[in-house]
């Protein structure tokens, strides 16, 4: 009995003592998950890798190398005979009058033709941009989701060594009858049930570095290694309202962009399918039903433009709510983990003072490790939903250049006309248009380019109203969009 007792109490010393070692060193232990590395990718490093170096980038590129070359060739129909052909021609007196008729009456449509090639390839290269965006956002999800992943490893491997020093502590305890078997059969089992989630993600990590290394370009024997984000999220520091970035989203959108170059080519294909009736090839019954279709087309083109305006708007709108959400959740597991945390140094100053056991202490570290996990989770996840806000407007979302503070609406009135300009410190070279949305007026909407003027416009006296009341949709070169509502 004498020696059962001395063992125990053995027992129970080594648990102490490794308790300094585990126990007594969390706080230090769940700050190395933000631990900077050395080496270390950091997120920019990882778009640019990708965006450089991915397959669909390449054959994207080459699309458009494609289109280019198109253009050479609809020059090339331009003057089908060549420059050298034609002086030939000339010199030896070749030239005969259906020649010259075929090339005079050719010349629109031919120019309608190469105009439109010059769209299509505009439209290719905005699909190119917008291809390397979303492969940098998925590169951004990706990036995220793996410093999580190991986050949860780090977290949940120190979680199986407390739970491994707090199962010898119970046992020590229940051979002195100071606890009850049932617990540590419990422990035992919930042990077990996360050894076997460690596992498993373990694996999952593994293959989801594999396929991160892929889309890198690296050396599958490589070693992966990210840089840790440390940087909280807050609601304060968004203060940017949705419809300005809904707003922006749509101005600097490649899809957008790229969907108004196909209305243009449809414009220029459908003059070019007028303008043919000059020459021999537009000879036919069928000119006006392509005419018909032609113009079906340009309709059809305007639509999408419009469908795509639209799914530009309501995704800014979709996103920045789930951003928002996103940042709130992870605020309130952070307080959650703040609680808790402050519960446990509560008990750990208890402990050293000798006034609890140890296995109350890590029990209060073990609830302490599942919020912060939680807390880490949402963090990263909200970094997500932040690139993800970040793709749709092609930009930082916390902060704009230009305020509407910055500009004042003036009104210059003389006996027939009010002229309404722009004024402000901003250089007006900055700002690309600006449409002037009267109150009353038949017309509502005036836009205007002139930036010589201060982007002024005029307006007949007898048209307005004493008080004149509207708002200026002001768009800037580098895509952002403010409303300046004014009453002169």
């Amino acid at each position: 009995m004498k020696k059962l007792l001395i063992f125990i109490l053995s027992a129970i010393l080594t648990v102490q003592a490794t308790a300094n070692e585990n126990a007594l060193n969390v706080l230090n232990e769940v700050n190395l998950v933000f631990k900077t590395k050395e080496d270390a990718i950091t997120l920019e490093q990882a778009k640019e890798m990708a965006a450089g170096e991915n397959i669909d980038i390449a054959i994207a590129y080459e699309r458009l190398f494609q289109a280019q070359r198109k253009i050479g060739q609809a020059r090339a129909n331009y003057f089908p005979y060549g420059v050298g052909d034609a002086l030939l021609i000339y010199f030896t007196n070749a030239f005969s009058t259906l020649i010259l008729v075929e090339l005079a009456t050719s010349l629109p449509t031919k120019w309608y033709f190469v105009q439109k090639q010059k769209h299509l390839r505009n439209a290719e290269a905005f699909n190119y941009k917008s291809l390397r965006e979303n492969i940098k956002n998925q590169i951004a999800s990706m990036y995220y989701g793996i410093l999580n992943e190991e986050a949860m490893l780090k977290l949940t491997g120190y979680e199986l060594k407390l739970m491994e020093e707090l199962a010898t502590s119970l046992e020590a305890q229940v051979a002195l009858g100071l606890a009850d078997a049932d617990k540590l059969q419990n422990l035992k089992w919930r042990t077990l049930r996360l050894r076997d989630e460690y596992l498993k993600f373990e694996a999952y990590l593994s293959e989801e570095k594999m396929a991160y290394k892929t889309l890198l370009n690296m050396d599958y024997k490589a070693e992966i290694n990210l840089q840790p984000v440390s940087n909280f999220l807050s609601q304060d520091a968004f203060t940017i309202d949705v419809e300005t970035l809904a707003r922006t989203a749509q101005e600097r959108s490649f899809e957008v962009k790229s969907s108004q170059e196909m209305v243009n080519a449809a414009y220029d294909s459908r003059n070019s399918t007028r303008w043919s009736i000059l020459s021999f090839g537009g000879i036919g019954f069928n000119y006006f039903a392509r005419i018909r279709v032609d113009g079906s087309k340009v309709d059809e083109s305007i639509l999408r433009r419009d469908a795509v305006r639209d799914t530009v708007y309501t995704n800014t709108y979709t996103r920045e709510k789930m951003f928002r959400n996103s940042v709130d959740y992870f605020l309130s597991e952070k307080k959650i983990a703040d609680t808790t945390k402050g519960y446990m140094k509560a008990n750990l100053a208890d402990f050293k003072a000798g006034n609890i056991a140890l296995s109350e202490l890590i029990e209060s570290e073990l609830y302490f490790l599942r919020d912060y996990r939680q807390m880490i989770s949402a963090h990263y996840s909200a970094l997500t939903r932040l690139d993800d806000l970040e793709r749709v407007v092609l930009g930082k979302v916390n902060a704009t250049e230009f305020s509407a503070d910055d500009i004042t609406i003036k009104a210059n009135k003389n006996r027939k006309k009010t002229t309404i300009s722009l004024e402000s410190d901003i250089d007006m070279a900055k700002v690309k248009s600006v449409t002037y949305t009267i109150a009353g007026l038949q017309v509502q909407d005036i836009k205007t380019f002139n930036e010589k003027s201060n982007f002024a416009i005029k307006l007949k006296n007898k048209y307005l109203s004493e008080v004149i009341e509207g708002s200026a949709l002001i768009i800037f070169d580098n895509g952002e969009v403010l409303k300046k509502n004014f009453s002169l």
